[in-house]
Formats: structure tokens, sequence, C-alpha cells
């Protein structure tokens, strides 16, 4: 998997800070409409929405609730964690997928119009479905992997598609939700990601460094 560059991560930790300072008084947003029927639908239809600008679609066609655990990675409190459990997710996958947009063109030299989409890989990984989908792009740019996990549809996995920025990053989070009492719906989140964190262990050539921390991640949320 290839890592998010640090200016998608920087965004959202710019994000997530300013969702700190916001009172909720939204009610949760209803459920996202079911995802594509097919792996590759899914990832076209991302690439698509990156394509036009439209990241309300990308951040839609994300697992749900994953984004939570994203921003718990990428440094979130508690408090403000749970604040974007009941309202506010959307608006961190939004910014997650501008950011990753940008860095395809501003920083790869392709734009996301360019992507096509390849192979496609099918796993079944602690009872759950997944996808691996190939995206390829011009010249020598190569090929990025996009998990995709079967969940009302097909859905992209930012944990298992992005696992070199996220999966380290995991166990120190969890260390963290355990040990605070209004952690208890996040730790049950996490632990939700479990299959995911395991799909990254099917990736081939897979280092025995992302292994431990796969592994380190798992622990923490098993214990």
């Amino acid at each position: 998997m290839k890592t998010v560059g640090r200016h998608v991560l920087l965004a959202l930790v710019v994000l997530i800070g300013a969702c700190s300072q916001q009172i909720v008084t939204a009610p949760p947003p209803a459920p996202p409409p079911s995802g594509p029927s097919a792996p590759e639908l899914a990832v076209s239809r991302l690439f698509e929405s990156l394509a036009s600008g439209d990241y309300a679609t990308a951040a839609d066609l994300t697992v749900p609730r994953q984004m939570v655990v994203v921003a718990l990675a990428e440094g979130s409190s508690v408090g403000t964690a749970n604040t974007l459990l009941e309202d506010g997710e959307l608006q961190v996958g939004e910014r997650f997928w501008e950011s990753f947009a940008a860095s395809l063109s501003g920083f790869l030299g392709y734009s996301a119009r360019e992507v096509r989409i390849g192979a496609v890989t099918e796993y079944s990984v602690s009872g759950e479905d997944f996808a691996l989908v190939e995206a390829t792009v011009p010249l020598e740019a190569g090929v990025r992997r996009i998990i995709v996990k079967r969940q009302n549809g097909w859905r992209v996995d930012v944990i298992a598609s992005f696992a070199s920025a996220l999966v380290p990053k995991i166990a120190p989070a969890g260390e963290i939700v355990r040990a605070d009492p209004d952690g208890g719906d996040l730790l049950s989140l996490m632990q939700e990601q479990e299959p995911s964190l395991e799909m990254v262990l099917s990736e081939p050539g897979l280092s025995a460094q992302m292994q431990q921390a796969v592994f380190q991640a798992l622990e923490v949320l098993r214990r």
C-alpha cells in the first residue's frame, strides 16, 4: 500500500483541531446510501468523484465510521473523537480525500482522471469480504492498491489501503482510548477494524516492521 502524503495527514490534524472547538447541535447523520455492487465500481467511482471535486461522495464511499479511527490515529482526543462519532465524520472524510486528490496531481505528476482500474483480487478475512483493486497510473508512476470491504455494498477501506501511514499509530491510540473512561464506544469501533488490520497481513511482500505493527495493534485491541 502506498503511504499518505504528509500534507494529507496535516490537513486531517487541522480539521480535527477545528472540530474540537465546535459544539455539536445537529442530530446524528443519516446512514450512507448503499455502496457500489462490485469492488472495481467502488474504486472507479472513488476516482471519478476525486476528479470532479466531489469529496462528499468520496467520503460516502469510505467504510462507515472508519474516519473516526483515522482521527484517533492522527492524535485526536477521546472527547473530539466522540464528537466526530456523533456528527462530523464526513467532514474529516471530505478533507482526507480532497488532500489525497491534491497529492495525485501536485506531488506524483498525474491527476485522478488518469487513473485506470486494473486487476481485482478478492479475499475473505475473519468472515469479512475484501478485495484488492489495482489502480494503474500513466508513465512510470506505478500501481496504487486500493482495498475495499463489502459493507452495505463495497466501500473503500482507508485503514487497509493506507496501512503504512496509519497502522503503526493504531496501538498507541488504542492504549489512550482504553485508559479513558469515555473511550468505551471508541474502543468498540476500533475493535471493529480488526479484520481490516488482518487484511493488511495478506499484502504480498509485507515488511517485518509492518507485520509487527499489525500484531501490536491487534494485541492492544484484543486485550
